[in-house]
């Protein structure tokens, strides 16, 4: 393909402006970016005054530090090599694209640190102020020790790439061209905010999954797009800009190319976390790159210290901190909210199956933190409150959860036994740095209206939180004497699962209708069969305090033999249909009942789905119909009996499958579930 293809739809070319332009306003040129969702190209900065080319090049980086180990990906066989750095420069940059094109391997040197000497200069005497890593516009720079080290060098050789994607958190992209081997130079393909969807419809169409962040596209395949797609050739001095949620490919041509990246942190990137771009992490199982929740608790402390005069603070004015003060507060109450349990709420809901008014709060075991927590199952950072497990952790690794997977029923094969329920920062100490905030901004603010100082006050009508939530599973299983009730649905009794009691109330025939007297349903239904047969999920139900639960039998949806509607069938598959991790790969890992970690597969077109499998018995589940102790009681039974004679043991260990089938038949209808190799064990 010709180079025409650049100028020919629907490829563009981005907004282009001079650095050495006296007129050029860098505060404008990027309040205009972050408005629009367009990404811009800042060009002409190796021709400053300032702009050291001795300093910032591939043989000074040689010269000071080719004896560092280098880790370089292979982008043909997706494996890392360490090499030393001046190796791989002489690999990259004295080998000819003849030469490169016949070997095995395609290296790109990525995430490199960038030398001190060069940090100072590029930070501080050629990125002007409102692009510092770190620097006014940069809430990154509040972290102090849980601050994202992302200014990182890049030296790519011909034909390698980066795919698709876009910057974690939605942060703010920079990438500045330092320095090239001969004509050297990337190929930048970006695609603005408002064309996301229509670009995640193009990926559908190629097979991929745009989220996975794996597929380099060809210009064959963009050339496809019904959207315009930004294009630019990025040569030496191009600082590239791109605003949050901005995907984008890159593509090295000639010998290398060295390139040095950072993100901001900016008050749209924080609404963005917190509002929707966290909570897809958590759906899909994604790492977190910034540690969003503490560095808004950080934040909010230094704008405390700044209103206040305290010289010790980063180097946001106070005119930056007045424009944010109320929204950075505002996303800090979101959070504590979200940690905040509910027990007069539980007091007053109808819905679970046992006696509310027996929950009593029990404070959360403290724990200090001296690195940033991730669950174990989702991998999202967790900021304060957690499931933690003593005894799957070890003096290396811990094992926590966070309190939205606990609601799920997800952890480990103790999670109904012996997990504790814990905490980094008490709910007093959070909810004073809320008081003490609101104080300091009505002190402070010019404004009339004032911020209520107690943050409970505003959470009382709120839906419940992740916390309550897994308090609740968690409190139930572990402090509260829970009668057996059996589903109406699966008519098993589930000892491992909440069951929900429905609210409705209706006339109870003829006999009732005329005096109006009205009685409530009180069916009761298990999570499973909640979610399996009618695509309801328990936090779906219980989130909204103190609403009513109209069951399927109520709502003329129930599939049971019962109520005789067997016609009806809504199934559901696993809700995580796409997982950029996978939890199974930790074997102390047990799923929910949505959760397909805790399925077994299915044929296609099998009506039926099997329920969740075992995969302990000390702990898991009486879903196949028989509990444990009652397996492990017949077991017991049966062992007694057995002498040396093999012949009788033989005989008796196939009665005890004899006795598992009847009761598995009895409690399920299903045939049996014990396979040949159990029984030949």
């Amino acid at each position: 393909m010709s180079d025409t293809w650049c100028t020919t739809y629907p490829f563009a070319t981005p907004e282009v402006f001079d650095i050495t332009d006296l007129h050029c306003d860098v505060t404008r040129i990027i309040n205009d970016m972050m408005r629009d969702g367009q990404p811009i190209v800042l060009r002409g900065f190796d021709k400053l005054h300032t702009w050291n080319k001795e300093l910032l090049s591939i043989r000074f980086l040689t010269d000071t530090h080719g004896h560092d180990n280098a880790t370089c990906h292979d982008l043909r066989s997706h494996q890392d090599v360490e090499m030393p750095l001046r190796t791989f420069v002489k690999k990259a940059c004295y080998t000819s694209l003849t030469e490169q094109r016949k070997n095995k391997d395609l290296l790109y040197a990525k995430d490199l640190a960038v030398p001190h000497q060069w940090r100072t200069v590029i930070m501080e005497k050629i990125i002007p102020p409102p692009l510092r890593w770190m620097g006014e516009n940069d809430f990154n720079s509040f972290g102090s020790g849980n601050a994202a080290e992302n200014l990182l060098l890049y030296i790519g050789p011909h034909n390698t790439w980066t795919p698709m994607h876009k910057d974690h958190c939605g942060t703010v992209a920079h990438n500045l061209m330092l320095d090239t081997a001969q004509d050297a130079h990337s190929i930048w393909f970006m695609v603005s905010v408002d064309n996301s969807k229509a670009l995640e419809e193009l990926w559908h169409t190629f097979n991929e999954d745009l989220e996975l962040e794996s597929f380099p596209a060809s210009i064959e395949h963009l050339a496809r797009a019904t959207f315009p797609i930004l294009v630019y050739k990025q040569q030496k001095g191009d600082l590239m800009v791109l605003p949050p949620n901005v995907y984008h490919q890159v593509i090295n041509k000639g010998p290398a190319t060295m390139k040095v990246a950072w993100s901001r942190l900016t008050m749209e990137s924080l609404k963005l976390s917190i509002t929707s771009i966290l909570p897809r992490y958590r759906e899909i199982f994604f790492k977190e790159a910034f540690n969003i929740k503490v560095i808004i608790k950080c934040s909010l402390e230094g704008f405390i210290s700044i209103l206040r005069n305290d010289p010790a603070c980063p180097s946001f004015s106070k005119e930056l901190v007045r424009k944010h003060f109320q929204d950075l507060l505002s996303l800090y109450r979101d959070i504590v909210l979200d940690e905040w349990v509910d027990i007069d709420g539980i007091h007053n809901d109808p819905r679970l199956r046992f006696s509310p008014q027996a929950m009593v709060f029990t404070s959360p075991t403290q724990v200090t933190k001296s690195s940033p927590i991730s669950c174990d199952y989702c991998n999202t950072n967790i900021f304060n409150r957690h499931v933690h497990c003593n005894i799957c952790s070890s003096s290396n690794e811990s094992y926590d959860i966070c309190t939205w997977c606990f609601a799920f029923g997800r952890g480990c094969k103790h999670r109904l036994t012996s997990v504790q329920f814990t905490e980094s920062y008490t709910m007093r100490t959070l909810r004073q740095l809320y008081s003490d905030a609101a104080d300091v901004w009505n002190i402070y603010s010019t404004q009339a209206d004032t911020i209520p100082k107690d943050i409970i006050q505003l959470g009382r009508d709120l839906p419940f939180s992740s916390a309550t939530l897994a308090y609740t599973r968690w409190h139930v299983f572990h402090n509260l004497p829970i009668t057996p009730v059996s589903c109406h649905r699966c008519k098993q009794v589930k000892r491992n699962q909440l069951v929900f009691s429905c609210t409705n109330t209706h006339n109870n025939g003829q006999k009732w209708r005329q005096s109006n007297h009205r009685i409530s349903c009180k069916l009761t239904f298990c999570e499973y069969c909640l979610f399996e047969r009618f695509n309801l999920s328990w936090t779906d139900i219980f989130r909204n305090s103190g609403g009513p639960f109209i069951c399927p039998r109520c709502s003329k949806s129930c599939d049971c033999s019962q109520c005789g509607n067997e016609t009806v069938c809504h199934p559901k598959g696993p809700v995580n249909k796409l997982l950029y991790n996978d939890p199974s790969e930790n074997p102390k890992n047990r799923g929910g009942v949505q959760d397909s970690i805790s399925r077994a597969s299915v044929s296609q077109g099998s009506k039926k789905r099997p329920r969740p499998q075992n995969t302990d018995i000390e702990s898991d589940d009486e879903v196949n119909g028989m509990s444990p102790a009652f397996a492990r009681e017949l077991l017991s039974q049966t062992l007694q009996k057995c002498t040396d004679d093999e012949e009788r043991t033989m005989q008796h260990l196939q009665e005890l499958v004899s006795i598992i089938n009847r009761r598995v038949h009895m409690t399920t209808g299903h045939p049996s579930m014990v396979s040949k190799q159990q029984r030949t064990r």
